[in-house]
């Protein structure tokens, strides 16, 4: 009978403790991991290997979980993580920027003739912009947005987003937004609006 109580005691303890452990965050190479990680790896001599696999691989696997991580061996080869919807390339910046078309908000020389086209920065900035030597310098959120004339320049929110004209120069919140004629200036917070 007293080896029966000791066995189930042990058996609670056993339990117990297990139960403790797996609720503790993980170190690995770190005897204090820290209290918001589940998993904390310190190393000044190695790496973490995340999973290697080629395309077919990946999309093989059955529901994944959103923020799954690997690294595709093949067709483009990149760390892809899954957003609960799709995989998604993890891509350097600085390697696949190359010129201002690149960019999610940029638009230049889209015709590779280098000749003159315009450059735009911004949301929707030269959107109407017809890709030719037009010579015109959008920067900001909807700059020269409808324009397709030229020698235009518009630096600033909204800055000759309507406007049409040659020639003009517009810097300043909303200047020269709805402006037409050609050689006109504005300069400053809504002019010549």
């Amino acid at each position: 009978m007293k080896n029966t109580h000791a066995i189930s005691y042990f058996l609670v303890f056993a339990f117990c403790f297990l139960f403790l452990n797996m609720q503790a965050q993980t170190g690995v190479g770190i005897t204090t991991p820290e209290n918001t990680a589940a998993l904390e790896i310190k190393s000044d001599k190695k790496g973490l290997l995340i999973p290697r696999m080629t395309l077919e691989q990946r999309d093989s696997i059955s529901t994944p979980t959103t923020s799954l991580l690997i690294y595709q061996t093949d067709n483009t080869p990149s760390f892809y993580y899954y957003d609960s919807t799709k995989w998604v390339r993890i891509m350097n910046i600085y390697s696949t920027v190359k010129k201002i078309d690149d960019l999610d908000d940029g638009k230049s020389d889209s015709d590779g003739a280098e000749d003159g086209s315009s450059v735009y920065l911004g949301i929707d900035a030269g959107a109407a912009d017809d890709s030719t030597d037009n010579r015109n310098v959008g920067l900001g959120f909807e700059a020269l947005k409808t324009n397709t004339d030229t020698n235009n320049t518009a630096v600033g929110y909204q800055s000759s987003s309507l406007a049409s004209g040659n020639y003009n120069a517009a810097f300043g919140f909303q200047s020269f937004m709805n402006g037409q004629n050609d050689f006109n200036t504005a300069v400053g917070y809504q002019t010549y609006k």
